[in-house]
This record gives C-alpha cells, structure tokens and sequence, in this order.
C-alpha cells in the first residue's frame, strides 16, 4: 500500500481505522490463548501481527489515505475471469484436502484467515471493490461466506483429530464426550439466550444498514443486470454455459438424485456419530466438492463478478454497461467431431 492521487473519504479511512483496530484486537486474543498454551513462539508471531494491524488502524485514523497500488488491481482484474475462477476453486479444494492435516491446524487457519482480512481492508480501498461488497444484497453473502468457511474448517479439523485418534487405536472424541443436557432448563435457558443475542443483532442491522427495496417491478424498467435471489445464483450462472433445460432441470435434478443415492454408493458404516475423512473419503469429498466448488464458488461469482449483461468483470473493474465481450462458447461436442 502506498500514497496514491486516489483520495478516500473520511468516513472510509474512519471505517477502515476501526476495521483495523478490531482485528488487531482478535490477534493480541489469538496472541493470549497460545501464551496459555505454552506456545510462546505463536504468542510472539501474532503480537506482532497485531501490530501489523494496529499501524494500519492508526494510519487510516490519521488519514493517510492508503490505497492498494493501482498495478496490483490490475494484475488480479486481468487474470482472473469465469475459466481462472472455476479452475482456481478446485485446485483450491483438492490442495484443501491433501493438507488437511496442515491447513486444519489452528495456527495455519487463523493466518489465512488474517491474510483474507488484510487483502479485504486493501480491497476497500478501491470505490469498485468497496461498492459491490458493501451494496446491503452482499452484506449478508460476505458474511455467510466466512461462516460458511469456518464450519468447513471445524469439521474438517474434528475428522483430522479423530483420524490421528483412530490411528492410534484410540476413540473418536464424540464417543468420550457422554455429558447428557436436560431440555428444561439447560437448552430452553441457551435458546432464549440466543433468540434475545439474534434479535438484538437483527434491530441493531436493520438501523444502520437500510433494505435494498426498489421500485415496483416494471417490463418498461429492468435492472441490469437482472439476478435472482442469492441462492439461485448458482444456477443462474449455469444457465451461461448450458441449455436451459440443461441448467435448470437436469443437472439440479442429479444433483438431487446424486445426494440420494449416495448412502447407497458408498455404504460404508464407519463414520456414523462422529467427524472423520479417512474413513469416509468418498462421501466427505462428493458432499463438499458439491456444495463447495458447484454451489457456493458459483454463488459467489454471480454475486460479486457478474455486472451488466451478466458479463464478468474483475473484482476491481468498474461494472460498464456498454463493455462488450466476444461470445466464444464451444458446444462441448465440437471438441470431439469439428
């Protein structure tokens, strides 16, 4: 990052100070657990990324008006498109599952998630990045993505331990945990609990972050683009590259069918009642390739990277309407017979 003729408002730069601020704060908690777990050298890694975070906060609150350099908006906008995207996905998925074993641990996982969360507070830097994340549609996606991965990562590091458990000869962890809740009082207290936290959240939302609601839907007045709800996006996308009978019967059909028939594919009975991907590899992999790779990365690109014309644009670029794009679709027999 560095001083640009690019200006930030106030209120960005005020935004981004706090944004900073607060993650400086989960790093110096990060920094506190591994001091009380012996681990004095994870302790040292995260104040200092802490502090990292905290001369940002400062800066922003300064007004210093960092921007992330204009060449690097430029490199990530011109190699990534829809092919890169997808072929990126699931290069990401596979290299995900041949290091669980590294990527689960607690260290690893919590630097890329700050690495996610720096690039993220750059990215703000950019009117365009910052417009399409910060539209009220996409809050909600943004967040959903984040939980969305950190339930992946737990269950993920609950199979790792329960593998090296069982290597060992030892229990899975569930099948030590015996601890019975009574329904009255303990769960009705944690539910009320958490229905009192959520509608709190929900007013609290609501005040500061407006509903998108637009005018009255009109054949004389269409937006564009034009996209349905988030989660037909997904199919939405496929309707690009396939026939509509194809994209939106068939292939959600096996989808469906597919999701059906896979306890009877791989009846394999270990694996019931607790976490674990070595004994289950087949059914853990088709899950979560499935709703990974060919649901949520294509919800997420037809949410931030398709603008106008449905046409895909950078996470940087700015959505012109008049950007004109070769049609360059092959029909996937042509490979075969032309």
């Amino acid at each position: 990052m560095h001083n640009s003729h690019e200006t930030l408002s106030d209120s960005v730069q005020t935004g981004l100070g706090v944004y900073y601020f607060l993650v400086m704060l989960m790093n110096l908690g990060f920094a506190y657990y591994c001091s009380r777990q012996r681990n004095k050298t994870g302790a040292a890694v995260w104040a200092v990324v802490a502090g990292v975070f905290f001369i940002h906060s400062v800066a922003y609150f300064l007004g210093a008006a960092w921007v992330l350099p204009i060449g690097v908006r430029h490199a990530v906008d011109n190699a990534m498109n829809a092919v890169s995207y997808f072929v990126l996905s699931v290069l990401g998925f596979i290299l995900f599952l041949r290091f669980r074993r590294t990527l689960t641990e607690p260290g690893v996982a919590w630097g890329v998630l700050n690495a996610v969360l720096l690039f993220g507070g750059w990215g703000m830097t950019d009117p365009n990045f910052q417009k399409i994340l910060g539209k009220e549609d996409n809050v909600p996606i943004v967040m959903l993505i984040f939980a969305v991965g950190f339930c992946t990562w737990l269950g993920m590091r609950k199979a790792v331990v329960n593998d090296e458990r069982l290597d060992k000869g030892e229990p899975p962890l569930e099948k030590l945990e015996d601890d019975k809740v009574l329904v009255w009082p303990d769960l009705v207290y944690t539910e009320l609990i958490a229905m009192v936290i959520c509608t709190v959240g929900l007013l609290i939302w609501s005040i500061f972050l407006k509903a998108p609601l637009e005018q009255p839907a009109s054949t004389s007045r269409i937006p564009n683009p034009s996209k349905a709800p988030w989660y037909f996006l997904g199919l939405q996308e496929m309707l690009v590259y396939f026939d509509p009978w194809m994209a939106g019967v068939v292939l959600p059909s096996m989808i469906i069918v597919g999701l059906i028939a896979m306890p009877y594919i791989d009846y394999n009975q270990k694996g019931n009642g607790y976490f674990t991907f070595a004994q289950r590899k087949f059914a853990v992999s088709m899950f979560l390739f499935g709703f990974l790779v060919l649901w949520v990365t294509l919800i997420v690109l037809g949410t931030f990277l398709r603008g106008p014309n449905w046409n895909f644009f950078g996470p940087f670029e700015a959505w012109d309407p008049h950007k004109t794009v070769p049609l360059n679709n092959v029909n996937l027999s042509e490979y075969f017979w032309l």
